[in-house]
């Protein structure tokens, strides 16, 4: 697959549609931000693979490079990326799933009780139906076409080990790679590129010497 298949042209990646909207690039932002952390809790709480969350992640950034964040809300693009990024890894959770956890998430975030969304009750049947339909406008407006699968995280260890650094730097190199994904870098850098920048900051955090040169 080609670098272009999968990177956004500068001039799309220049100005977004919430940003033509009238929507800051700050508020743009927040809500991306806000929404890539409700996937993460989630997939750690459904206890996903990381793939499934650095695909959902993906496709919502993507998906805001397409709509505005005045139709679409993040809480609804977050929960219809997450719900189909687990179909794309092979990992389906069923909606029901999806809905509770982020209720629950949702709850504990505007700081009220977590108390449980009722199966079949007028809240539950409200979210079900967002869910389906903004995934239809995900699948829709990214044309059903799903080639975001090399993610930075695929690198890690790999690169890790061809320059013989330890356990903390991958795992440091890991964590930087995660907060990352909150950002729309995936969509600009390609997924080595990432990881290798991520590989430099965790050495330089722990004090770890890279090699200046090519080895044989």
């Amino acid at each position: 697959m080609s670098d272009d298949s999968v990177l956004l042209p500068a001039e799309i990646l220049a100005r977004s549609p919430s940003v033509a909207d009238g929507v800051s690039s700050e508020v743009e932002m927040e809500h991306r931000i806000w929404a890539c952390e409700l996937i993460q809790e989630a997939g750690i709480l459904l206890r996903l693979p990381m793939v499934c969350m650095c695909t959902a992640q993906n496709l919502l950034h993507r998906f805001y490079y397409r709509k505005s964040l005045k139709r679409f809300d993040a809480l609804s693009v977050a929960m219809a990326c997450f719900f189909l990024a687990c179909k794309i890894e092979e990992k389906p959770r069923r909606i029901r799933e999806t809905l509770f956890v982020f209720h629950y998430i949702w709850r504990c975030r505007v700081k009220t009780a977590p108390r449980t969304l009722d199966l079949g009750g007028p809240r539950y049947n409200s979210w079900k139906a967002d869910l389906v339909k903004t995934e239809r406008h995900v699948l829709k407006e990214l044309g059903f076409s799903f080639y975001v699968l090399d993610h930075a995280h695929k690198f890690i260890l790999f690169y890790v080990k061809i320059l013989d650094l330890n356990r903390d730097v991958a795992q440091r190199a890991w964590n930087y790679l995660n907060d990352s994904m909150r950002l729309d870098f995936c969509l600009r850098y390609r997924s080595e590129v990432i990881a290798c920048a991520a590989i430099f900051m965790a050495a330089r955090a722990l004090q770890k010497k890279l090699p200046t040169e090519a080895q044989d």
